[in-house]
């Protein structure tokens, strides 16, 4: 095989890395997943932790939507509300949508993203 084709191969792999890590940081490679809240809890619930990088970005996104009834569930404080729930990675939201399905979605998803799912305007 020749120098260059080497080369070709190696880039086309680096840019496809580098788009996969592109798109999860913009929250595209993000999906909801139906979910259970576990005894006690009503949605909608972030699960957060105090050394997550990621969590004031979702907190800034839920702000901006001035969800009613916001609860923050924070790892070092409430583990168990994690186990309960299912929660093993943060940011993770969990919410009911207008038809009473509840939902889950972890890491950071846009705020009309985020609209359209729960059913807001």
């Amino acid at each position: 095989m020749s120098l260059w084709f080497r080369l070709l191969v190696v880039g086309a792999v680096l840019g496809l890395a580098l788009l996969i890590a592109w798109l999860s940081r913009r929250g595209i490679a993000v999906r909801r997943h139906r979910a259970s809240f576990p005894n006690g809890l009503a949605g909608p619930v972030l699960f957060t932790s105090e050394t997550c990088p990621t969590c004031d970005r979702m907190r800034k996104v839920i702000a901006e939507l001035e969800l009613k009834g916001f609860r923050e569930v924070v790892w070092e404080h409430e583990a168990g509300e994690f186990e309960s729930a299912g929660v093993d990675r943060v940011p993770a939201l969990m919410w009911s949508d207008r038809h009473g399905a509840t939902w889950r979605v972890d890491g950071v998803v846009g705020a009309a993203r985020l609209r359209r799912w729960i059913g807001g305007p």
